[in-house]
């Protein structure tokens, strides 16, 4: 893994148990996202189904 990944994957590993405050100074408020994503997110997101969009865009769309 990549030193970017293995930060990356550092920074999520922390943020399961840090406060945000804590993760704030260790990491900046310009991952605070990271935070958020990882502590708010109790599911996750449904799979796109990109032929289902398409099919409905193409249906509405008068050729």
């Amino acid at each position: 893994m990549s030193k970017m990944g293995q930060d990356f994957f550092d920074m999520q590993e922390a943020a399961q148990t840090m406060t945000k405050a804590d993760f704030v100074a260790e990491y900046g408020k310009q991952n605070a996202d990271v935070y958020d994503q990882i502590n708010t997110s109790a599911e996750p997101d449904p799979e796109i189904d990109i032929e289902e969009i398409v099919k409905n865009i193409n249906e509405q769309i008068p050729f």
